[in-house]
């Protein structure tokens, strides 16, 4: 089930909890959105954005809940979840951080044994607890986005499943700078 109006209203007010999204669709299959989290509390939005910008990636930094970066990918339509976590995880491996998670955890829901249900699917958090003073915000050329911003730039800049195919070729032995 979708997240209702007032716990979407108490994630933006910084109430109890924060909320989680799952990128798997309900057909179990697709994404329409897809994030490489990089789990480095030391991590510079700013040079991380610079560089995703450089290497021309589909992506907006922001500020996660433990201070390191969640990189978003959204999409225009749905498309097949392994598409964008081969493409993720290429782009992360291109920024430096080849052990990232990549989200969706899975790329096809797995199905309870005992119930014979598909189960959810792995969650990240969402940016934007706390809105007004929230420390997980979207940093864009140097600038930290409030919410508003933050839809706009990512209502605007969805892409369609042909930017999957950006590539980035790794030296096998090459140093990766963060």
């Amino acid at each position: 089930r979708g997240a209702t109006l007032q716990e979407w209203e108490e994630h933006l007010a910084g109430g109890p909890r924060g909320l989680g999204a799952i990128p798997l669709l309900d057909d179990g299959v697709s994404v329409t959105f897809g994030v490489i989290d990089i789990d480095d509390n030391q991590i510079d939005h700013t040079m991380l954005d610079a560089k995703v910008r450089e290497l021309g990636l589909p992506l907006f930094v922001c500020r996660s809940k433990s201070g390191g970066a969640h990189c978003y990918l959204f999409l225009v339509t749905p498309c097949p979840a392994k598409d964008a976590v081969d493409a993720l995880s290429n782009w992360s491996a291109a920024l430096g951080y080849p052990g990232a998670e990549i989200f969706p955890k899975q790329t096809r829901r797995e199905v309870d044994e005992e119930t014979g249900n598909p189960r959810p699917g792995k969650w990240i958090n969402l940016p934007y607890y706390g809105a007004e003073t929230t420390d997980r915000y979207c940093v864009n050329r140097g600038d930290r986005l409030s919410l508003g911003q933050f839809i706009d730039l990512a209502e605007g800049s969805r892409v369609g499943q042909e930017s999957l195919k950006i590539r980035h070729l790794i030296a096998p032995h090459s140093k990766q700078t963060r």
